[in-house]
């Protein structure tokens, strides 16, 4: 079995952005486990545990989505919480920037694998980065309240591929290895 995602990449520029806010936000001192900038990107569809061979199909379906899309920008933009500012758990940074684009190939996406025979999300597909994850609220009020009004916002990066990962869990967290890289059509 393999752990499977579909996800966008940030390029290195973006990284740095939130490497930087997150040095900000980690000398607050809340009871935040952060996600490394290396380790952030922005997911499409999460798979969950599936037989290896079915990575074929995943590979397939996206390759043939994206070849027919076009690459398309988007920028960082605002950070939020789910569930929501009153019980955080989940802290993320939000995008902006050719949305449009974002959505319909998510929703290619999506149908392309229920074809397949992978379940359809059951929530919205709601663009974000996670940066952190509140282990309890002990202390995290200000921080969260200082980042929540965080004014995060990044020039425009070029989403130019979507890369198909499996996620190898060990203690110290999460090992994404690309299995594949599917180019969008750049003009």
């Amino acid at each position: 079995m393999v752990r499977t995602f579909l996800a966008i990449d940030l390029p290195d520029t973006q990284n740095e952005i939130i490497r930087r806010h997150q040095a900000q936000w980690k000398s607050l001192k809340a009871d935040i486990r952060w996600v490394s900038p290396t380790n952030i990107h922005l997911t499409l569809k999460f798979l969950g545990e599936i037989e290896e061979i079915r990575t074929k199909d995943v590979i397939a379906a996206c390759r043939d989505i994206c070849s027919r899309n076009s690459a398309f920008s988007l920028a960082l933009m605002g950070t939020g919480t789910f569930p929501g500012p009153k019980r955080p758990r989940v802290l993320w940074i939000g995008v902006g920037g050719e949305t449009g684009h974002l959505y319909r190939l998510q929703r290619e996406l999506e149908l392309a694998l229920e074809e397949r025979g992978f379940p359809r999300d059951e929530r919205a597909f709601s663009p974000h980065l996670t940066v952190g994850r509140l282990r309890s609220l002990h202390g995290s009020l200000r921080p969260i309240d200082i980042f929540i009004h965080d004014e995060i916002n990044s020039p425009p990066f070029l989403v130019s591929e979507l890369v198909v990962y499996k996620s190898l869990l060990f203690p110290r967290g999460p090992i994404y290895k690309a299995m594949a890289r599917c180019p969008l059509i750049v003009k």
